[in-house]
Order: structure tokens, then C-alpha cells, then sequence
């Protein structure tokens, strides 16, 4: 598999960011919360911006908000970033939204085939109340809902899903379409939100649903962090959150574990049709 060169990487970099100043803005304009989530995070605490061999930018907003941003974002008429979702978008292949820069190209190797948009984006996570009371129901609703979302990937010819969360969920699941599945899925997350509840989590990163239950103290008052020069808003207690996602995050991991998201190609210039 052919890798990126460091000039790539750094233009990939430089366009995620710009999205993110882009929506952090857009956010803040709107009074909509949102905050630095997973690697994201994690390099803003121990490198102030990108871990060096990192190649995404990660953020999550409480429910509520992620429902009003996708609907004001997409509102806004923007032509050079725009949300993309399953709501509004029947090529997607994820539960949870990206917003892009359009006429830009990033070619994964899982969906080099296939015929679907390639832009630049960052990943915007929603996040979920559930009870501190209903853990084993949690991590029962998060198995078939990783399953759901496997199985998505599946009916869209996704690669690299072949261990997928269960496979004999996945097997019954793929007789219902994809909008079908979504809206199941989209229930299970949301089952909680109208109750009084402690715990804030996101059902659809990559973590152990252990590492994703953590009170909502954690994440409020937000404060802020810095990322490549800016100001971004991150968990208040961080520390935390990073040390129960990685341990000890300030140590660099073994340089065989410095992994990307497999990215075959990047062009800051240009669109689908030039690919």
C-alpha cells in the first residue's frame, strides 16, 4: 500500500485545520457547544496541536447541539465547507457526520473503489446521555449498535471491516437498507436524552465503551486548549478523560504503533472529478 509523502501529510493538515477554525467559529457564533475529542485532544495536551504521524481531526458535541449544527451549518450555503451525512447524504458510509472542503481529494485505501466523496473533512461525533445506573444495558445497546454501524459499512462495500463488532448481528441486520438501520441506531443512541442522566458519552468512536463512560463533569465547565497556535475547547478535566482512553498519554508509543488511517493520496486543489 503506497503511503503519503510528508508534503501530503502537512497539506492534509493544514486543510483539517482550517475546517476546524472554520466550525469552532461557526460554533461559538451559534452558542453551540463542542470540544476536542480522542487524538485530537490528545495532541493538543501533549503536542499542542497534530500527534506528529496523526492524519484526522476528531470533535464531539453533546446531541442537542450536533442536531442544531448540522441543521444551521448546512443552512448557511456555504460552497467551500459543507456537512455531509447519512441524513442528507444516501452515499455516506458513517453514523456520525464530517464536514468538507470542497474541491480537495483524500483517497482512503477502505474506499479508494468506491464512488463516493472524497474531500478533505474532520469528524464530528455526537454525544449521548445515558445513566450511571444502566452500564450493563449500555454496553449491551453499544454492541449492537457498533454492529449496526459495521453493517453500514458492509452493505456499502467498506474494506477492512472484516472483524466487524459481531458478526451474527451483522449477518440478520443486512436484510434492513441502510436509512432503516441508521434510524434504529439513531434511537439506541438517543434512548437516554430526555432523562436526567450523569454520564456523556459518544457510542460510535473506536474505544472499549468502558473508556467512553464518563461523567459529565469531566467534559463541563469547557475550558480551553491550544492546537497549532488557536484556541480550541476541550474537556475541562482532560487529564482524566486521556488517561482513561490511553493511560499514560504523555508517553509516545512504540513506533510500530504510530499508525494513520491508511491514506493513499491527498490534493488540496482538487475535486472528485480530477481523481
Amino acid at each position: 500500500m503506497t503511503s503519503i509523502s510528508k508534503k501530503e501529510l502537512d497539506d492534509l493538515k493544514k486543510v483539517e485545520l482550517e475546517i476546524l477554525i472554520d466550525v469552532a467559529n461557526f460554533c461559538d457564533k451559534h452558542n453551540l457547544t463542542y470540544f476536542l475529542v480522542g487524538g485530537t485532544l490528545l495532541g493538543s495536551i501533549r503536542h499542542k496541536g497534530f500527534i506528529p504521524w496523526d492524519d484526522d481531526i476528531d470533535i464531539g458535541m453533546p446531541r442537542s447541539d450536533y442536531e442544531k449544527f448540522l441543521e444551521l451549518y448546512s443552512k448557511d450555503n456555504k460552497s467551500k465547507y459543507y456537512v455531509q451525512c447519512l441524513e442528507t447524504d444516501s452515499s455516506y458510509w458513517q453514523c456520525y457526520a464530517k464536514v468538507r472542503k470542497s474541491h480537495t481529494l483524500v483517497i482512503e485505501n477502505a474506499i479508494k473503489d468506491l464512488k463516493i466523496n472524497k474531500e478533505i473533512g474532520i469528524d464530528i461525533f455526537p454525544f449521548d446521555l445515558v445513566s450511571a445506573n444502566s452500564y450493563s444495558d449500555v454496553k449491551v445497546r453499544a454492541t449492537l449498535i457498533r454492529s449496526i454501524r459495521d453493517t453500514i459499512q458492509i452493505k456499502k462495500n467498506i474494506k477492512g471491516i472484516s472483524d466487524c463488532h459481531h458478526k451474527i448481528i451483522s449477518l440478520i441486520l443486512k436484510i434492513f437498507s441502510i436509512k432503516k438501520l441508521y434510524k434504529i441506531n439513531k434511537k439506541l443512541m438517543t434512548k437516554d436524552n430526555n432523562k436526567d442522566c450523569n454520564i456523556l458519552m459518544c457510542f460510535l468512536m473506536d474505544y472499549k465503551i468502558e473508556k467512553e463512560f464518563n461523567e459529565k463533569s469531566i467534559f463541563y465547565p469547557l475550558k480551553e486548549g491550544d492546537f497549532e497556535g488557536h484556541k480550541f475547547k476541550i474537556p475541562n478535566n482532560y487529564d482524566y478523560y486521556l488517561t482513561h482512553v490511553y493511560g499514560d498519554y504523555m508517553k509516545l508509543p512504540k513506533k510500530e504503533d504510530r499508525v494513520t488511517h491508511g491514506i493513499i493520496k491527498v490534493d488540496i486543489n482538487k475535486g472528485e472529478d480530477d481523481e
